[in-house]
């Protein structure tokens, strides 16, 4: 992962996991207010965290068919059956961020069958997609993932890295 971190435009050297993770969640908080949301903020952050690819601008590696599984969401005038409305949406922070939260809220599913859906499952579902999310998050991911749960826990900066209630 890269020391630098860019935010709006700015770049910020990163210290720590801790920083970024900060950072993140607190992005991702002020993005999208939807009480309706099945994912937390702070999973959505460990997600990205745990990719080798999470960036402020574009947090989140998005295809075309999972976009249009979560609904074809738009950014600006762009008609949401053109090649623009999806590369516009999968570099912006606040759609990509909708689209993960689409995709996930509608094909939840405890993947670990441990009776509970919560972020695990959530993740599992991002990585894996919704066939093979019994497959966990990839083992070259998990170490920045359950850090990225370790770190939001001990500062408690979330109650829950599960479903929103």
């Amino acid at each position: 992962m890269s020391n630098y971190f860019n935010v709006y435009g700015e770049e910020f050297k990163m210290q720590s996991l801790l920083q970024k993770t900060v950072v993140l969640t607190f992005l991702f908080t002020s993005v999208v207010a939807d009480p309706q949301n099945v994912i937390s903020d702070a999973c959505l952050t460990c997600i990205c965290q745990a990719s080798l690819s999470c960036d402020t601008d574009s947090p989140f590696v998005i295809s075309h068919p999972y976009w249009s599984e979560a609904g074809k969401l738009t950014v600006g005038e762009h008609p949401p059956d053109t090649p623009e409305a999806f590369n516009a949406c999968a570099s912006n922070l606040d759609c990509s961020v909708r689209t993960v939260r689409n995709f996930i809220s509608k094909h939840q599913k405890d993947c670990n069958n441990d009776t509970v859906i919560d972020c695990d499952d959530f993740a599992a579902i991002y990585y894996q997609g919704v066939s093979d999310c019994q497959k966990g998050v990839p083992s070259y991911l998990r170490r920045n993932y359950r850090e990225c749960k370790d770190i939001l826990k001990k500062y408690h900066r979330i109650v829950n890295l599960g479903q929103k209630h």
